[in-house]
């Protein structure tokens, strides 16, 4: 039974994926080091990829904020530019909704990276690119606190 229906909407544009690249779920699964129940859940919206969503993304050869959300990067910069040519009245309204989203894609994506052969990866210093992000947003928020330095 899907969780919600935000798991349904990514389980059918996992599902339409697969097909549009011509992909069985058993050969996904292969793919992905999952059972092939895994990736039936994952496309009915049961289960949400999340130990393997590097994977899929990969096998499915698309970003991971694609696979959560449904955005690339180039959504995002489209997305932003709209959010520009707004009033300053109408910015405030939408940024209410669109701030925490924002935070949580911008987070998500600084957590990988894509390697030379187009496989994307988790970040090592993940934790430290976002509290770097927050300082250049202005944003007073720490995802790992920093270490102090011993004096």
């Amino acid at each position: 039974m899907p969780k919600s229906k935000n798991d349904v909407v990514r389980g059918k544009r996992i599902a339409a994926r697969r097909e549009h690249l011509g992909l069985s779920q058993k050969q996904l699964a292969d793919m992905c080091g999952v059972h092939v129940m895994t990736v039936s859940k994952w496309e009915t919206g049961a289960n949400a990829p999340s130990r393997q969503l590097t994977a899929l993304a990969n096998s499915l050869r698309v970003e991971p904020a694609w696979v959560q959300w449904g955005l690339n990067s180039q959504d995002v910069i489209m997305e932003a530019e709209k959010f520009e040519k707004l009033s300053e009245e109408e910015r405030v309204k939408r940024s209410k909704k669109l701030l925490p989203k924002l935070l949580e894609w911008l987070t998500f994506n600084a957590m990988y990276t894509k390697t030379a052969h187009g496989q994307y990866v988790i970040k090592d210093n993940f934790a430290s690119d976002v509290n770097e992000l927050f300082d250049q947003l202005g944003i007073g928020l720490e995802l790992v606190p920093k270490r102090k330095k011993s004096e």
